[in-house]
């Protein structure tokens, strides 16, 4: 979408999944704030990033490797990135996705300071 009057544009992305993914997503901080580690789970069981599994970079901004470190583009136009992940041995396959909010931020630190703001109350330090 365009401002015309500005000139400023302004894009919108969906996210659409016509299957539950059975493949879950998580990351885990690295000592470099500009990475996180992916770590994939089907079922119960850890699934590693290995032959079987093809990393996809879908929109966004950042790079995904095939051992799941995602590092992001500090050049990047995009504020996030969504990575998918398809897991295919023979005939079983199983697919998940993830969105990442860029910069990346440490999920635990980010509620940490959601529930101290709804702690604060108006006259109270």
């Amino acid at each position: 979408m365009e401002n015309k009057s500005t000139g400023s544009k302004v894009s919108s992305y969906v996210v659409v999944t016509h299957v539950q993914g059975s493949l879950t997503i998580k990351y885990e901080k690295t000592d470099n704030p500009d990475e996180v580690q992916l770590t994939f789970r089907h079922e119960m069981e850890d699934v590693p990033p290995d032959e079987y599994m093809t990393l996809t970079l879908v929109a966004g901004s950042g790079t995904i490797s095939s051992d799941g470190l995602f590092k992001i583009d500090p050049a990047g136009q995009h504020k996030f990135a969504v990575i998918e992940a398809l897991y295919a041995m023979g005939p079983f396959k199983s697919r998940g996705h993830i969105i990442l909010p860029i910069p990346l931020l440490d999920i635990k630190q980010a509620l940490e300071v959601q529930a101290k703001c709804l702690e604060h109350k108006p006259g109270k330090p």
